[in-house]
């Protein structure tokens, strides 16, 4: 299949760079020197220091282009995201630096005041405060957070753990990007993506809770390669491939309608073409909504079989209910990493 050659916003997630463009600005074993860095456990977006006291730190930095005319909930949304890699590790946020281009011609201090509030807000929510930062005049707006987490070192959920028959759970609705890339277009107003912006803007706080749960094998996150990229990552590493159920992925409301008008972020044209040999033949709608990056940073996790009812009743204590959108399988005869059900 293909995705129709239609150049879209690049927003969020969207504007990213896959791995493979920078890899190479490496020399061989460049991490090799320093012994506390936990490499094989770390991410795309994060990575582990191991403290040496039975206690690990994750550090994540996230920044944004101007993704929403509300600069109070730009603020929120900026943020959250960060804080939502720190939680996909199971770890507990507890600093933040900020960082930021402000185009003086464009915005005002009042302006950046009421940024700052927005991501105030959702820090102090965490328990954690901005103290401090960096940020230069930019030609256009862009705003977000390194943050500093912490873990028990034998909390980790290991890369190398066996999730064979474990199924998979999604934490949030995906879509959030292409909501947000629909007002931009003038295709959605903000009274419809009302629900989205404000899942958007809070932090899937659950996640520190996970990492305490021994029927949670693995967690991830979902953000800039899609749900597509990162299973299919976590497949690579576990020499596993999933069976997902494509009906029971949760979407936001009028996403599914959005991706039949070819409406998407530029990022999902180019995880698709990246990972498209790893999965069976997808339909147009399957591809992007698979293969579009995720500014919301949702969190997946792997659930020993048999734990699903205690592990719904834990995530609902919490104010979750998670959904099941598959399971991990052996890799079929063509060697796909990823198929529907």
């Amino acid at each position: 299949m293909s995705i129709t050659e239609k150049e879209n916003l690049s927003i969020g997630f969207g504007a990213k760079l896959q791995n493979s463009a920078i890899e190479d600005s490496f020399y061989p074993n460049y991490f090799d020197s320093c012994e506390n860095l936990n490499i094989s456990e770390s991410t795309e977006n994060t990575v582990f220091y191991d403290l040496g006291d039975g206690r690990s730190l994750v550090k994540a930095v996230r920044y944004y282009p101007m993704i929403l005319d509300n600069l109070y909930t730009y603020g929120k949304v900026a943020v959250s995201n960060t804080l939502n890699e720190i939680y996909a590790c199971g770890a507990t946020p507890i600093s933040a630096l900020m960082i930021g281009g402000w185009p003086k011609d464009k915005i005002s201090l009042a302006d950046t005041s009421t940024i700052l509030r927005g991501a105030a807000k959702v820090c102090d929510d965490a328990n954690i405060k901005i103290t401090g930062g960096y940020y230069v005049n930019a030609s256009e707006l862009f705003f977000g957070l390194s943050v500093t987490g912490i873990i028990d070192t034998d909390k980790i959920k290991k890369a190398d753990y066996d999730t064979m028959g474990c199924n998979l759970y999604l934490m949030s609705e995906l879509g959030g990007e292409t909501c947000l890339l629909a007002q931009k277009l003038g295709l959605r107003t903000e009274a419809e993506n009302h629900e989205a912006v404000k899942k958007l803007g809070n932090p899937e706080k659950i996640g520190a809770h996970l990492a305490e749960m021994d029927f949670v094998k693995t967690i991830g996150s979902i953000s800039s390669y899609g749900l597509l990229g990162s299973i299919v990552e976590i497949c690579k590493i576990k020499k596993d491939a999933v069976e997902l159920d494509f009906d029971a992925i949760p979407f936001f409301e009028g996403v599914k309608e959005l991706a039949n008008k070819e409406v998407f972020p530029t990022g999902a044209k180019q995880n698709w073409n990246y990972y498209k040999n790893f999965c069976q033949e997808l339909t147009d709608q399957q591809a992007i909504l698979l293969a579009s990056p995720q500014n919301n940073t949702v969190i997946i996790c792997a659930i020993e079989r048999g734990k699903d009812e205690e592990f719904i009743k834990a995530c609902q204590e919490y104010g979750c209910t998670p959904s099941k959108i598959g399971k991990v399988t052996s890799i079929p005869e063509d060697g796909k990493r990823v198929y529907l059900k």
